[in-house]
């Protein structure tokens, strides 16, 4: 069966060891700055809370921090890449002391020239396609490459590959230098974290992905709409769509079917774990129920404002869901505390349409946040074309930052070259194509694996970090090569084609099912006839088969005859 959860299991899960650390902070060799601390905050259900430091000695320099002052306020090249690196950090794999805790085991050496090498790697020869095609899999294959920490010491052991069903909670960073503290948020990584965002954009894929994504191509970023793409638009995704709404079912926290909008498996997870230690959180049990992440995350938020010396500036940040969730954040902030914090979010999910859907009426997020009205603080620097945010999942509040023109302007560039084999599909289509579903009308069937190239290209917090630090991706002044721009406001009631979806099942989908379920209750019927038939004759066979024969006459029963 096609269930929410097998819908996004590309989503990688890795694992990591957290530790706690009490020593003082480490000052880079290098870096000419005061000494700072990163320290990794792990808020989980049950209340914990897990810091450490990160050390930054023996690091490669290229993954050292940016020394130049930081601001909250002024926005910079150092401090754009400087925000990517935390981001970067909050996946497991670099909590780890010592030098690879910037770097992944991937070749780096192979992703820039894949990033940056195009006339090389892009040779119209069939072997080049292949050195390029074996590359881009192998830097796949092994950023997603599952690592499990060592013991040792007083330790907090995160295995997602063992435990990802019944974890929940928030993550982040907390970063301070130069009078500013940053919060950095995780993207997603936990079974737990794909039934959240899954909550958030179902929706917009379903009802407004197609048209946002050909809008992303032709505008965003500038390129040719080709026949090939129109080919596979004009294709549909009629099954696919209805398949993923038919097998999307939703419940609330408490289990309750059809009162809430969260996967089961979440509430799985919170009936299994937690339930008891939210009093020690502070919480309301019941809206933690119902709105999930959200409630921990506006106590994480709410704990580290409060906690803010005198001066102290707040610096919001985060990839992925950990973007959303950072700009989130500072929507809260500015309608509960009257300040609107900054916000400078990479590859975001999107969540002007999601707040307006997300749980059910009685613990709306739009009770916390306003994304109809203008947010200047917010900045989501973002891959034009990348599939895995803004330009299928859903659009952002503030302002965008596309980077990736340079790249773009190559003919046969990474991101060109992958994306340009599954855009045309429907979001639906591709969603289904992840899961290894491929419904009559569908994509190809390389589409997942360029689907999952294509996104590794634009979305990847290691392949965004690698492009964003290439000379003229990033100028001094923080914008970028593809330009920024404010993100038109989405009023309340648009639900238009540009607008945000209505969460409600198309009339096509309506028949669709309709059609299924007759399909599948004729059959059912036709089964049962057939096998009531069976048994019928199967009966009457086995009674003749048990009944004796007769015996044969004999004289004594004959009829005499006549006398004479």
């Amino acid at each position: 069966m096609l269930s929410h959860a097998s819908i996004l299991t590309f989503l990688s899960v890795a694992a990591a060891t957290w530790s706690t650390d009490t020593e003082s902070s480490v000052q880079h060799p290098d870096a000419h700055v005061e000494g700072f601390v990163v320290t990794a905050v792990h808020l989980d259900l049950g209340g914990t809370l897990h810091r450490r430091r990160l050390r930054f000695d023996d690091h490669p320099p290229r993954r050292w921090l940016e020394a130049a002052p930081f601001s909250a306020t002024i926005n910079s090249r150092a401090r754009v890449l400087t925000l990517m690196k935390l981001n970067v950090a909050a996946y497991p794999g670099y909590l780890d002391t010592g030098a690879g805790a910037f770097d992944r085991t991937w070749s780096e050496d192979m992703m820039s020239a894949i990033l940056a090498e195009h006339n090389q790697l892009y040779d119209t020869s069939a072997e080049a396609t292949k050195a390029t095609d074996d590359a881009a899999s192998h830097a796949i294959n092994a950023a997603a490459k599952t690592e499990v920490g060592s013991g040792g010491g007083d330790e907090f052991v995160y295995s997602p590959a063992e435990t990802a069903r019944n974890t929940t909670g928030v993550v982040a960073l907390e970063w301070t230098r130069d009078g500013v503290t940053v919060l950095a948020f995780r993207g997603s990584l936990t079974t737990g974290d794909v039934g959240n965002i899954g909550n958030w954009f179902l929706d917009y894929v379903l009802e407004r992905s197609t048209t946002r994504m050909k809008q992303a191509w032709t505008v965003d970023a500038g390129l040719t709409w080709t026949d090939t793409m129109q080919e596979r638009h004009d294709r549909g995704d009629l099954f696919a769509r209805t398949a993923i709404r038919a097998q999307s079912s939703y419940t609330a926290w408490d289990g309750s079917p059809n009162s809430g909008k969260f996967a089961p498996e979440l509430a799985t997870a919170v009936r299994e774990s937690a339930d008891a230690s939210l009093a020690s959180l502070g919480l309301d049990e019941a809206a933690a129920k119902a709105t999930g992440y959200w409630a921990l995350t506006k106590k994480m938020v709410d704990d580290v404002v409060d906690a803010l010396p005198t001066g102290q500036a707040l610096l919001l940040t985060g990839h992925s869901q950990g973007a959303t969730r950072a700009q989130y954040a500072s929507m809260y902030l500015a309608k509960s505390r009257g300040t609107k914090y900054t916000a400078v979010t990479f590859a975001s999910t999107g969540g002007a349409c999601a707040a307006r859907l997300m749980f059910n009426t009685n613990a709306n997020i739009l009770d916390d946040v306003d994304p109809t009205t203008e947010h200047p603080q917010i900045t989501d620097y973002t891959h034009p074309i990348d599939p895995w945010g803004s330009a299928m999942l859903g659009v952002d509040n503030g302002k965008v930052c596309f980077w990736g023109a340079t790249d773009l302007a190559f003919a046969n560039s990474s991101a060109r070259e992958y994306c340009g084999r599954v855009y045309g599909y429907t979001g639906p289509t591709l969603i289904a194509a992840q899961a290894g579903v491929f419904l009559p009308g569908g994509a190809d069937e390389n589409a997942g694996l360029d689907f999952r190239r294509c996104r590794y290209f634009t979305h990847d917090a290691e392949a965004t970090l690698l492009a964003l630090e290439t000379p003229g991706v990033v100028n001094e002044d923080g914008t970028t090569d593809g330009g920024c721009r404010d993100v038109p406001i989405i009023a309340a009631d648009d639900t238009g084609s540009e607008g945000c979806p209505t969460g409600k099942w198309a009339q096509d989908e309506k028949l669709a099912l309709a059609l299924l379920v007759s399909i599948v209750v004729v059959g059912v019927l036709l089964l049962c006839c057939c096998a009531a038939g069976l048994v019928a004759y199967l009966c009457k066979h086995k009674k003749r088969s048990a009944k004796p024969n007769p015996a044969p006459r004999t004289n004594d029963h004959a009829v005499p005859a006549p006398r004479p």
